[in-house]
């Protein structure tokens, strides 16, 4: 799984979010919040860490979290997103509008 094209991610304040970038205006009646840890690991998504595995073990590394209980994390959060329609198959078609 990867991010959607034109999907970014923006930092407000403390606030995450990311917001649809596909025409130059902004559709704020589309953004989802999440916080820092999930932002951390959309970003991880972007730079090419694609699978619940790698994403977990980003986690393990990079957080206070053991690997099962990082791995379930990861697992709902990349179903929740994917309910959203936020991720795309890797090597699936383009976006499509």
């Amino acid at each position: 799984m990867r991010p959607k094209q034109n999907l970014q991610l923006r930092r407000i304040g403390s606030q995450y979010m990311i917001v649809d970038s596909w025409t130059e205006q902004v559709n704020l009646s589309h953004v989802f919040r999440m916080n820092r840890t999930a932002a951390d690991i959309w970003q991880q998504m972007n730079e090419g860490c694609s699978t619940p595995e790698a994403l977990a073990e980003w986690l393990c590394d990079n957080y206070e979290v053991d690997r099962d209980t990082a791995l379930a994390d990861v697992k709902r959060l990349l179903d929740s997103w994917t309910g959203f329609g936020l991720l795309v198959e890797e090597g699936g078609e383009a976006d499509a509008r």
